[in-house]
């Protein structure tokens, strides 16, 4: 069983609202930081990751990526690169 657990919430977001700038900017500030968590507890052996969307739609498109689409690149919105 899992000691230590990183959650990560509701990072997928395509930025298409109205505060998106002020908001990108904020992440894009945190990202590196943010991957270095990642990085680790996925070499830990007992640190399990788990990913928090709010932004599920009844459209299959818009639920949370599987891992397989997770490393692909940005989604469609206004940040995207």
């Amino acid at each position: 069983m899992a000691r230590t657990a990183l959650l990560v919430i509701d990072t997928l977001n395509p930025y298409d609202h109205e505060d998106a700038d002020r908001l990108a900017d904020s992440v894009e500030e945190q990202l590196p930081r943010m991957v270095e968590l990642r990085d680790r507890a996925a070499r830990a052996d007992d640190a399990l990751t788990i990913h928090v969307n709010d932004n599920c739609a009844a459209s299959k498109s818009a639920c949370p990526p599987t891992p397989s689409r997770t490393s692909s690149p940005a989604g469609r919105g206004r940040r995207s690169r």
